[in-house]
């Protein structure tokens, strides 16, 4: 009987090749989306699994509440050591900063032998932090002793691949790397950090290095430096939140001292870190150290559209299966007047449209090895194909398999084999009122999503587009950034930046040059609090500060507004300050132009400045809102300069390069040429968005594909069966037109029902998710139009195909049907 029923369900599916293929491709698709989907969000929550006692750490951070709103922040680097020594519960902390404090985690590692240069190279995701880190982050160490491997101020500890890199061939242990003027000897060699793990480094030097730059108890009892991310560990049993008040309870002397100070009310917070990986302060003031991989909106995201994908492929595979089985109504017929029983029938159905699943789903697994490493490219994960590991996966593949083929061979199985046979002899089975209605509700499930699909592409689309077309307030185009970090300790960096300008002034390919202290979308920008002086307004404001010559604003393309620019050279101008309009506002100026002449007091070094020019806003990225800056001269500008920028003509940049390269190694004794472009770096800004909108425009593209073979084998389905009836029409004078027009209709009302139910919803979801950015397009008419005009267009298309050949067979060959 077995054999019997597989050579059936072979000469089926061999003999409707087209209608079996679309059926099985269409779920293997969604099968493949939702497997690829599945094992991004199973690599998504598998981080920081590897870090034993994960549910007693604890991220520790602050919120700031000042006039220009809540915000959250680093830790001050007393907070850690504060923290521990006030609240027993508290057993141990980690303080985590970027290596040059203030300056990011990127920097250049250098190896050197009796003062000659052997080796140097970028490193990022490198930190100073506290000896206990490989304890309390189970960090495993291969060479060295964890316990004591960061007690040396001048200690630093690698990764593998960095060892490979510096030291190939040979052991690093207690050999050295230099950083600036300082030398470190290699005291541990760690393994590289797990893909799976939210803290990625590659080196760590001791915190105790700052202890000998600014004094043994600094560290220990600043609380006016956030750039500390700060962890704790928790006894076992400890209450979060009992723990959080006994901290703030602890810390009122130093949080009421700062509130008076600068007018900021600070508290201290805890996060667990077994959500670490989700942490993303959208409206943090502070930048992390530690790079935050995990976003749940992207996650939830990509969830539901494995869901949408998934529901509409298997609508399109029911609705098809059903459809499908009921073109063989007659042989249902037969059968049962052969003898055939109904348990008999239930088993062929059954039988069949498993195997037809199985097939789906050997194709989709065959898909998704083929399709996963590019989809985790594109999203920029370090995911791996492993879901195959997992019990519970094959569970649900043999429960998916289950209900699958229930769902779509019960109805034929269970229902028509229980038709009497001269009902189904007669061929009206398959346009009974109950598989109409079926086949309708599927596709309007099917079109729904459909549209709802097309709308969050467009949606998405335009406002990536928006982000990246967007006036910052800046030209970012051929700017060229060189650090200065690596220049001869004993060079100052304002005279090597007057020693290059001189060098290369009158250049036709240099078109302005500048040399500042932070550049635009630094990862460590400084945020220091300003106030107003001669004011009753008392208030202190938080502005991003820099210091800058006097050429920036002709480099960046900034706009002035009111007043002037620095004049390098003019005494006047040392005690000058120049903001934006947002500082003007928080400052509490009733214009931009009345702030002109007025003086502010920098709090952190006492520095009065008076306000000389005001600049139009500006920002690094449509993703934040423009931050209040001061700018200050070099001369005395609160932090030196340490980075070079030039506008560049935009032809022949590489011979550009080449020859300032040139310039700069001959002026500088050979020092290294670390560069970048500004907007190469902006666009990184941007890289989350983009690969969002690709894939998930990619995934919505798959549905929308699925939705129309669907819609395609139905029609296909649909003409077949009533080709006698469109030979009668148009033996009766019924014109091609009208009878492309009748076929039409009854898939386009469908469509336009399901677009007027889904986009509406729609609208109310992507206009939630456009509340995310603080600069966003405007919802209007076109999100709505766009989408439902190319729904019908999709859809008219699809099945014009086959109602044109249908309406144009001749009615000769029509009448001969069946």
């Amino acid at each position: 009987m077995i054999y019997s029923y597989l050579k059936i369900i072979l000469r089926n599916f061999i003999s409707d090749g087209m209608y079996a293929s679309i059926i099985v491709f269409g779920l293997a698709v969604g099968i493949a989306v939702s497997l690829i989907i599945a094992q991004y969000i199973h690599f998504e929550l598998s981080f920081d699994k590897q870090i034993e006692d994960r549910d007693r750490i604890y991220y520790t951070y602050m919120s700031w509440q000042e006039e220009s709103g809540v915000s959250d922040n680093l830790c001050h680097p007393s907070v850690g050591p504060f923290v521990k020594r006030s609240v027993p519960e508290v057993e141990s902390m980690v303080r985590i900063a970027p290596v040059g404090l203030g300056r990011g985690d990127e920097w250049i590692l250098r190896r050197e032998k009796d003062g000659v240069l052997l080796d140097y190279g970028r490193i990022n995701h490198m930190y100073t932090t506290d000896a206990e880190i490989f304890d309390f982050f189970s960090i495993p160490m291969l060479e060295g002793d964890p316990h004591t491997a960061l007690d040396d101020p001048y200690s630093v500890v690698i990764t593998r691949s960095v060892a490979d890199k510096f030291f190939p061939n040979e052991s690093p242990m207690n050999k050295t790397l230099n950083i600036l003027i300082y030398e470190f000897k290699v005291t541990g060699i760690i393994e590289d950090p797990a893909p799976n793990s939210t803290l990625q480094y590659n080196a760590f030097y001791s915190i105790r290095f700052w202890d000998i730059v600014f004094g043994k108890t600094y560290l220990e009892t600043n609380w006016t430096w956030n750039i500390f991310q700060t962890f704790i560990k928790l006894s076992p049993n400890a209450d979060k939140q009992v723990v959080e008040e006994k901290i703030n309870n602890a810390a009122t002397p130093h949080l009421n001292r700062l509130e008076k100070e600068f007018n900021i009310t600070e508290s201290i917070h805890l996060y667990p870190f077994r959500d670490f990986h989700f942490y993303k302060p959208y409206n943090s003031a502070g930048v992390s150290p530690v790079v935050f991989t995990g976003d749940r909106r992207i996650v939830g995201f990509f969830a539901a559209v494995a869901i949408l994908i998934l529901v509409i492929c298997w609508a399109n595979y029911i609705n098809l299966s059903i459809a499908r089985a009921l073109r063989r109504a007659k042989e249902v017929g037969v059968r049962k007047v052969s003898g055939a029983g109904r348990k008999n029938l239930i088993l062929q159905f059954l039988s069949e449209f498993l195997f037809l699943n199985i097939t789906s789903l050997l194709v989709a697994f065959t898909i998704t090895q083929l399709a996963f490493d590019g989809f985790a490219t594109a999203v920029g994960s370090r995911a791996e194909w492993v879901l195959w590991k997992e019990p519970l996966f094959w569970l649900v593949v043999i429960l998916f398999l289950i209900i699958s083929t229930l769902a779509s061979g019960g109805y034929p199985a269970f229902v028509m084999s229980n038709y009497n046979p001269v009902t189904v002899l007669k061929g009206n089975f398959s346009r009974s009122q109950s598989g109409v209605t079926l086949r309708k509700v599927l596709v309007l499930v099917q079109f729904g999503l459909s549209a709802f699909l097309l709308m969050s592409i467009y949606v998405i689309s335009k406002q990536l587009i928006f982000m990246q077309t967007k006036d910052l307030g800046m030209s970012t185009e051929q700017v060229l950034v060189v650090s200065l970090h690596e220049l001869d300790s004993a060079l100052d960096r304002i005279t090597a930046f007057e020693q290059l300008k001189t060098r290369i002034q009158g250049r036709n390919d240099i078109l302005s040059s500048a040399a500042i202290s932070h550049y635009p979308g630094h990862k460590q920008p400084r945020g220091s609090h300003y106030q107003r002086i001669n004011s009753t307004d008392k208030n202190v404001t938080t502005l991003e500060i820099n210091t800058i010559t006097a050429d920036y604003f002709e480099a960046m393309n900034m706009e002035l507004l009111y007043g002037r620019t620095f004049r390098d050279g003019h005494p006047i101008d040392t005690t000058a300050v120049i903001i934006n309009e947002t500082a003007a506002r928080l400052l509490g100026f009733e214009n931009p132009e009345s702030a002109l002449g007025q003086k502010i007091i920098y709090k952190e070094v006492q520095l009065t400045s008076e306000i000389i020019g005001v600049v139009k806003d500006f920002s690094s990225s449509v993703k934040k809102p423009p931050y209040g800056s001061a700018f200050h001269h070099k001369t005395e500008g609160p932090y030196d300069v340490v980075y070079f920028v030039a506008k560049l003509s935009p032809s022949n940049l590489t011979a550009t390069l080449t020859e300032l390269e040139n310039d700069w190694k001959t002026l500088f004794n050979g020092a290294p040429f670390d560069y970048f472009f500004l907007d190469t770096y902006f666009d990184t800004f941007y890289r989350e968005e983009q690969q969002f909108a690709g894939v998930f425009g990619f995934f919505c593209t798959v549905g929308i594909v699925v939705t129309c073979m669907g819609l395609f084998g139905l029609s296909m389905y649909n003409t077949s069966s009533r080709t006698k009836e469109i030979g009668i029409r148009k033996s009766l004078g019924g014109s091609s037109l009208g009878i492309m027009w009748l076929f039409s209709k009854e898939y386009l009302n469908l469509v336009l029902i399901a677009a007027v139910i889904s986009i509406p919803l729609g609208a109310w979801l992507l206009t939630n998710w456009l509340k995310n950015y603080p600069q966003r397009i405007d919802f209007g008419a076109d999100f709505i139009v766009v989408p439902l005009l190319l729904t019908v267009i999709i859809a008219q298309f699809t099945v014009g195909y086959q109602t044109y050949k249908a309406a144009h067979m001749n009615p000769v060959k029509s009448l001969r049907a069946e």
